[in-house]
């Protein structure tokens, strides 16, 4: 390179600078700043492309607690222009305004936003962002999330106000949602709650509840951490593909399945099998017990369970809700 050339980073045209800048972890919350502004004070071109990419500016993190950071919000908010938008609102502060400006810049853009997380420390300010949002539609939002970062559990959050007509995923971490839950829940096909049971009446059989409450499910993480509900007798669900379940580990453990019934789909019959040789390996060289197997019959048939002295039963097909794998 002649010391008269120019870098070669300037010789990219703008398409690919745009790129670059795309580049980048989602929803980052470091101290370093993104790409974006990396590359926008390169030179007055890259500043003119970058900003002028409206997809750059669609991930936006705001400290409602903090005006400097909501003017930053404000900006990417027009930058966005008609773009959907993954939005995180932080208030780690008790004391949040009544109507901080982060929440009024984001008010005429909510229709715009397709995923949704809220970080707090304090029932209060989470009541304040969600009363905030009920007056107006949001059909972009497919996903929503809401984080309780205290010590202390946030129960019987009313959700009701909100309006998801399209929301599919909802993951709330040491938070519960009022019983009964809004009509848009019914719609969710993934529920994720962490660190906090779902709020059921006593002696109800927990999964039944659930899927009964949310009848499109695929996916369930359940946190059984802090209480321990009646398993009840399966999981009644023709919907549901993914079950995580965290159990407790205290003095008195979830008891051990006696029973454990598994039909896998056609496409996933080798993987389930495979899971449970890999299943039946580790519990024997753990010495755990292990349940009585209900197996569908392209299952029941294998040779592995009577050369390892596994009991296994065949599954009748009525008896079958659901595939676990």
């Amino acid at each position: 390179m002649s010391p008269t050339s120019p870098p070669p980073i300037l010789l990219l045209p703008d398409e690919l600078l745009i790129e670059i800048a795309a580049v980048q972890p989602q929803k980052s919350l470091t101290p370093e700043p993104p790409s974006e502004w990396v590359l926008s004070h390169v030179c007055s071109r890259f500043r003119r492309a970058v900003t002028g990419a409206a997809a750059l500016w669609t991930r936006i993190v705001v400290d409602l607690c903090c005006d400097t950071s909501a003017e930053l919000f404000r900006l990417y908010l027009e930058r966005s222009g008609v773009c959907e938008m993954d939005a995180t609102l932080r208030a780690m502060d008790s004391d949040l305004p009544a109507a901080p400006k982060g929440l009024q810049y984001l008010s005429p853009h909510v229709g715009r936003i397709a995923r949704l997380t809220i970080i707090v420390e304090a029932r209060q300010a989470l009541e304040t962002i969600l009363s905030s949002l009920p007056n107006v539609a949001m059909p972009a939002l497919q996903h929503l999330e809401i984080e309780n970062s205290s010590d202390r559990d946030i129960d019987l959050l009313d959700l009701s106000p909100l309006k998801l007509p399209n929301i599919t995923s909802l993951k709330m971490t040491r938070c519960t949602p009022s019983f009964p839950p809004p009509q848009w829940m019914r719609a969710l096909t993934h529920l994720h709650l962490e660190d906090n049971p779902y709020p059921v009446r006593e002696n109800s059989d927990i999964f039944q509840f659930i899927t009964m409450q949310h009848p499109s499910l695929v996916y369930l993480y359940l946190d059984l951490m802090k209480a321990i509900f009646p398993l009840g007798s399966g999981i009644v669900s023709q919907s549901l593909t993914h079950l995580d379940l965290q159990f407790n580990e205290g003095e008195k453990p979830w008891p051990e399945l006696d029973v454990l019934a598994i039909r896998p789909r056609p496409a996933e019959i080798e993987n389930g099998y495979t899971t449970l040789q890999e299943v039946v390996c580790w519990k024997r060289s753990q010495q755990e017990s292990l349940p009585t197997f209900k197996l569908s019959a392209n299952l029941f048939e294998r040779e592995f369970w009577a050369e390892n002295g596994v009991v296994v039963e065949l599954l009748e097909e009525y008896s079958m809700i659901g595939s676990v794998f």
